[in-house]
């Protein structure tokens, strides 16, 4: 390029109103939480259990952590169960204490030592989970006490993923 043109360019700019300037503009963005969550079970069936003994609820395929949620989240989340006292619907009952609930993200972590007494209220099982965290397994244990009455009992429970 010419010499004379590279220096004719910034008075050409200067007499049709100056020379042009940036300045820093800032740009935020907010992204909001999301999740889903998709429970791999719709029953536990403890089957036939004796009075006055502790039973892990057997799966499917007789092994642990075939109850399971998958969690698809960006944040934290927790996971909260509450249940109904067991009930024959002939009258009979006993209280939900006796069930108690663990959830972990590898299975072979759960237990009964590290489980929750459901309640029914929610109860926090799990807490402050990574959302790196996307398969979250559950356990379940049931104590019959040892004068309940012989019947088929029943009881529901609501868990809940949320974000914390």
């Amino acid at each position: 390029m010419n010499k004379k043109l590279l220096l004719a360019i910034p008075i050409i700019l200067s007499l049709i109103g100056g020379l042009a300037y940036a300045d820093d503009v800032n740009v935020t963005s907010q992204v909001s939480k999301s999740m889903s969550a998709i429970f791999q079970y719709i029953a536990v069936d403890f089957g036939t259990l004796s009075k006055d003994t502790v039973s892990n609820a057997p799966t499917p395929d007789n092994t642990v952590g075939e109850y399971n949620v998958t969690v698809d989240t960006n944040y934290e989340y927790k996971f909260t169960a509450n249940a109904t006292d067991f009930d024959d619907g002939l009258g009979h009952n006993f209280d939900v204490a006796n069930l108690q609930m663990d959830a972990e993200p590898v299975a072979g972590d759960l237990s009964y030592v590290g489980a929750y007494t459901m309640d029914h209220s929610d109860t926090i099982i799990a807490n402050n989970l990574d959302p790196s965290v996307t398969t979250l397994y559950l356990g379940y244990w049931l104590s019959i006490p040892a004068t309940q009455y012989a019947s088929s009992y029943y009881s529901t429970n609501s868990c809940t993923v949320a974000n914390v």
